[in-house]
């Protein structure tokens, strides 16, 4: 076996002549296809959409946009989610109820009656 490679004989090159019209189609416009028909022929042939068939519902946007970070007693978070799941509410409405309850317990009615407004909002 020699070091020498093949030859790639590009002088044996055989020369074809092709159209360029014919196999481009020429200046040929794509065809508008009706997407009733289209869907139809996809069934047909065993084809699944892929677009929702219902629209989605939007959710309500929260009221609650601000974060307010307090520190407590370890103990006092487990008691205060152990209420809110009690509850069947997130954290942010146990929060509120429990300003309520405070409110309505000290009896201050300026400060109840602004609550009232803010939750109206």
């Amino acid at each position: 076996m020699g070091n020498e490679r093949a030859g790639l004989n590009f002088n044996d090159q055989i020369d074809i002549d092709i159209d360029i019209e014919k196999v481009t189609g020429g200046n040929q416009l794509p065809k508008k296809v009706d997407p009733t028909k289209l869907e139809e022929i996809a069934k047909q042939s065993g084809f699944t959409s892929r677009q929702p068939q219902t629209s989605r519902r939007r959710r309500q946007k929260s009221p609650f946009t601000l974060q307010l970070g307090i520190k407590v007693r370890p103990e006092m978070k487990i008691l205060f989610q152990d209420m809110g799941e009690y509850l069947g509410v997130y954290d942010c409405a146990t929060f509120e109820r429990a300003m309520l309850a405070l409110l309505e317990k000290e009896g201050t009615e300026v400060l109840l009656s602004k609550y009232k407004e803010i939750i109206k909002s």
